[in-house]
């Protein structure tokens, strides 16, 4: 009597789905906190929260707000711009309630604490 065994390798397929699930993921809690951000942002005219940007770079996803039309994204999130002297001056009336500075730091933030698994 002869019993035989064989080892069959599925490893690059489960390697490859897992990979395919983890980026879609990624492009989903990415979007989240685009989505987040937006709501966040300061709209004085909505350009800034319209310009919100996903982009996939590998294992990474960044978003990000502004353009050639929306140069003050960045100040925005810091809630200051550098004066002629150096000086620091900070914004401080929103026209909108719960919007204001760290828009996107914060959106970041809430997504990372609720953990990648909500997306997946």
């Amino acid at each position: 009597m002869k019993v035989e065994v064989e080892f069959q390798d599925n490893s690059a397929a489960w390697v490859s789905q897992m990979e395919r699930k983890l980026g879609n993921g990624l492009d989903r809690m990415a979007q989240a906190i685009r989505a987040n951000a937006r709501m966040r942002a300061p709209r004085k005219t909505g350009n800034l929260a319209l310009s919100g940007k996903v982009k996939a770079e590998g294992n990474t996803r960044i978003i990000s707000f502004g353009d050639g039309d929306v140069r003050y994204a960045a100040t925005q999130e810091v809630g200051y711009r550098t004066g002629a002297n150096g000086q620091r001056i900070y914004y401080k009336h929103y026209t909108t309630p719960g919007t204001g500075p760290h828009y996107l730091e914060q959106a970041g933030e809430q997504a990372v604490k609720e953990g990648l698994k909500k997306y997946l």
